[in-house]
């Protein structure tokens, strides 16, 4: 779980680069906003990365536990 975790935030960082890429013929994005964009996010990365393959991890003891019941 945890590579699919690492593998899907830095797939959204690079869709927010992309987004800004080609929003920015209408609207100004300076390298500081993106890095705070960046920045705020990272708390909810750690968060995510820690939390999702422990919590999937329990899921499927659960499932398999469940499944032989």
């Amino acid at each position: 779980a945890f590579p699919a975790v690492i593998s899907a935030q830095i797939a959204g960082r690079l869709i927010f680069l992309f987004a800004i890429f080609i929003c920015q013929s209408f609207t100004s994005f300076t390298v500081k906003v993106i890095w705070e964009q960046i920045v705020t996010g990272l708390s909810g990365l750690y968060l995510q990365a820690a939390l999702a393959p422990v919590i999937m991890i329990g899921l499927r003891a659960l499932l398999i536990k469940d499944k032989n019941d």
